[in-house]
């Protein structure tokens, strides 16, 4: 028997959400959740997201 050793992938939803795609996705989503913490959530995701934008910088 062969042991594969795998490598997880680290995810940077800051990084993610500078898309603005992303950032209309993630809003649409805590909407339809309708919960006003995961609205909450996905809104200062997307400001630190702008925040830290090279055209930010």
């Amino acid at each position: 028997m062969t042991t594969r050793k795998e490598t997880l992938i680290t995810f940077d939803a800051i990084a993610a959400a500078r898309d603005p795609e992303m950032q209309k996705q993630l809003l649409e989503m805590a909407k339809a959740d309708n919960n006003p913490e995961a609205l909450e959530h996905a809104l200062n995701v997307i400001s630190l997201a702008r925040k830290t934008s090279p055209e930010h910088q």
